[in-house]
């Protein structure tokens, strides 16, 4: 197999794999954290070359449906806990944000809140919402973890009083 890229709309192929390899796996793990963030397509061609001669061999590509690569954690804007109502905005540059979740005091059991418009639908998406069932009485510091579709997280903490 040889494994090549292109961005969504340009000509241009790169190789993922090495030009000289002979790859015969049928699964590639790919990094793409040194991809620019946007949509790509992959082209996989397939040969017999190694089996037959050059008169013999045979080969077929085929091209992937358009892809998102996305390297990049959304953002936690306007983060405000105002006794038990939390207000945020979460963002991201290229994906979708699909879960906003709170946990608090260093546990690890995060609970999901809901966006404003009741569905994780955009890159930019507002909470507003009480949340005085996850979170009990007293001092504690909240942690707010926001994703992507992409599977990207980011963090960040507030005290509630």
């Amino acid at each position: 197999y040889r494994v090549s890229f292109r961005k969504e709309g340009a000509s241009t192929l790169y190789d993922v794999t090495k030009p000289d390899e002979t790859f015969t796996k049928t699964e590639l793990e790919w990094d793409t954290q040194a991809i620019p963030e946007g949509k790509y397509r992959v082209r996989v061609e397939a040969s017999d070359e190694i089996s037959n001669g050059p008169r013999d061999a045979q080969k077929h590509a085929k091209e992937s449906d358009a892809f998102t690569i996305d390297n990049t954690p959304p953002q936690i804007a306007d983060l405000q806990l105002a006794g038990r109502r939390l207000r945020l905005r979460a963002r991201d540059t290229v994906s979708n944000v699909v879960r906003v979740e709170v946990a608090y005091d260093g546990r690890t059991e995060f609970r999901p809140v809901s966006p404003q418009d009741g569905i994780f639908d955009t890159s930019d998406e507002a909470i507003d919402e009480d949340i005085g069932s996850l979170v009990p009485p007293g001092a504690h510091v909240v942690t707010v973890r926001v994703y992507d579709a992409a599977g990207n997280a980011t963090s960040r903490e507030v005290d509630a009083k």
